[in-house]
């Protein structure tokens, strides 16, 4: 989600991270929770709600994929973990972004592995 979001124009992002907090109920309540504490509360603390930390994460990880990979636009559309005796094994299935129409080419699917 995180790669997907990063892989379109920096003025859609907001609207796209909008959209999947939308898709999740309870996290939207969550974060509104959050937000009303932290405009209501008098406390001083500091700490951040779960939903909070998991915005921050998710910002972070869009910024490293600009950091590391800003010239791959490629979205992600299916992915499997796999438990191996060796470890975690991921596999993805991406397909590039068409920016004649902005959607994926399915024709295009690529696995990696």
């Amino acid at each position: 989600m995180a790669w997907n979001i990063a892989a379109s124009p920096k003025e859609d992002r907001l609207k796209r991270l909008a959209a999947f907090i939308d898709s999740m109920p309870n996290m939207k309540e969550e974060l509104e929770t959050e937000i009303d504490t932290v405009l209501h509360d008098d406390s001083n603390e500091s700490g951040f709600g779960t939903v909070t930390a998991m915005l921050h994460f998710i910002g972070a990880m869009i910024q490293r994929k600009d950091k590391l990979f800003p010239d791959d636009d490629r979205i992600v559309v299916n992915y499997k973990v796999k438990d191996n005796p060796e470890g975690p094994h991921l596999t993805v299935t991406f397909a590039p972004i068409n920016p004649d129409r902005n959607s994926t080419n399915i024709a295009s699917l690529h696995k990696v592995e």
